[in-house]
């Protein structure tokens, strides 16, 4: 059904029905967090166009949407951290109940300018299992289908998964930077399924592009799988790996795609395109590995 118009995200997700469209008609500046916190199927979207919801200079400790039930669908929006230094992401979607909240980034969504301070915390966006995968065992799925997340900053990078699925069908991760592991996307126990899109000019304290980590040493604790069936990794730089790096006993399935024109700058032991550390398992049948500096993988 049709409603008179509502002035934040906030007040139209709590009283959205069961399957309901949001429709943005104007630009907005979000002032207190909008929460999905209930089994609902939302599409957030544009009425005409594509327009941008700004972090207000007050949504310094929360994020723009903390989604923790439901299906959230964005489609023709702009997410703009202002950058603003913030404690949290500019979307989070955090499992904490039964229900398991999915998110799905679609075509003309575009997360940017988001700026973390939080040691833990991404600057774009955050999905994480919670409490209910208390072995990390991976549950949700979660895609980007043609979103570009471009120009945040955070401890983190842009993008981090814990305990759970993300499948990047299309899109961009561009020019993001990270204080920590990655710039682009963070992989903590998780699956990362790479069938297409770009992830390009990241920079992190440690990795560039994708850093995949099992976080500790305890037996039942899987680590974190990495499958690139296509799209292009390139021109990412880290000191120790500019395309991706698997830690622990994390895995890397390469069948397609392309990784290339990759640094990192550390001047011994590092590895521009891919590294694999001892304890980590790569699997190369296919695509393409080449042009890397100073080399294109340990492996």
């Amino acid at each position: 059904s049709t409603s008179a118009p509502l002035k934040t995200i906030t007040k139209a997700l709590s009283s959205s029905c069961p399957a309901s469209t949001i429709k943005l008609v104007s630009n907005i500046t979000q002032t207190d967090e909008a929460k999905l916190d209930t089994n609902k199927t939302v599409t957030l979207t544009s009425n005409s166009g594509i327009y941008t919801v700004t972090r207000g200079t007050g949504l310094t400790t929360s994020p723009i949407i903390n989604q923790i039930s439901g299906t959230l669908i964005l489609t023709n929006v702009t997410f703009d951290g202002n950058n603003i230094s913030s404690t949290s992401p500019l979307i989070n979607t955090q499992q904490m109940t039964s229900v398991i909240p999915t998110i799905h980034l679609n075509s003309g969504t575009t997360l940017q300018n988001g700026k973390s301070t939080q040691p833990t915390t991404p600057a774009a966006l955050w999905i994480q299992a919670g409490t209910q995968a208390p072995e990390y065992k991976s549950v949700g799925n979660h895609t980007i289908n043609g979103a570009i997340i471009r120009n945040n900053h955070g401890n983190k990078g842009a993008i981090a998964i814990a305990a759970t699925t993300l499948t990047i069908q299309s899109g961009t991760i561009t020019n993001n930077t990270g204080v920590e592991e990655s710039g682009g996307i963070f992989v903590w126990n998780a699956d990362l399924i790479i069938n297409g899109g770009e992830i390009s000019y990241n920079t992190g304290g440690y990795v560039g592009g994708i850093c995949l980590h099992s976080g500790t040493s305890n037996s039942y604790i899987r680590g974190s799988n990495l499958t690139i069936n296509g799209g292009i990794i390139k021109n990412n730089t880290g000191p120790y790996t500019g395309g991706v790096h698997a830690t622990g006993r994390c895995k890397i399935t390469f069948t397609n795609g392309t990784v290339t024109a990759n640094s990192c700058t550390k001047t011994s032991s590092c590895s521009g395109g891919i590294h694999v550390d001892s304890a980590a398992t790569y699997s190369k049948t296919g695509g393409t590995l080449s042009g890397n500096t100073p080399i294109n993988s340990n492996v």
